[in-house]
């Protein structure tokens, strides 16, 4: 898991080949998008943008991903992200949308905050949008190489 502010997004380029076009696209006016998917490189790398208001810990749903590595982005409000390496699996993986289901606790909970990102590769068991307000975010998938 990495977590960091947007104006240093270039220096996790050289992860992946994908991760200049995902952070290019972060640095766009995202604020005329509409919810929904939103294609950058095909199936290689594509974003979700979410419009939600904010679960307690308790309604969590941690998940974690073997094709792709997670990029979330804050626009607006404070996404409240649980992150754990221990985990036990709740439902199997689904390898037609790329998800498995895990039970929690969370190791830790991190703020991200607008302008502020979290990266989760495939070991990072996360639940995302923790919150007692509105979260406008974006999840970028990118194909793992």
């Amino acid at each position: 898991m990495i977590i960091d502010n947007i104006k240093n997004a270039n220096i996790y380029y050289p992860i992946s080949k994908y991760f200049e076009k995902a952070f290019q696209f972060l640095q766009t006016d995202l604020s005329i998008l509409k919810p929904g998917r939103h294609d950058i490189d095909g199936e290689n790398v594509f974003a979700i943008l979410i419009e939600t208001d904010g679960v307690s810990e308790e309604k969590a749903v941690f998940e974690s991903h073997k094709r792709y590595i997670d990029l979330h982005y804050t626009i607006t409000g404070n996404d409240r992200i649980g992150w754990t390496p221990n985990f036990s699996i709740t439902q199997e993986y689904n390898e037609k949308d790329d998800y498995m289901f895990h039970k929690g606790p969370a190791l830790n909970w991190n703020i991200i905050n607008e302008k502020y990102f979290a990266i989760f590769f495939p070991q990072d068991v996360h639940a995302a949008t923790v919150d007692s307000g509105t979260i406008r975010k974006i999840v970028v998938k990118i194909l793992l190489e």
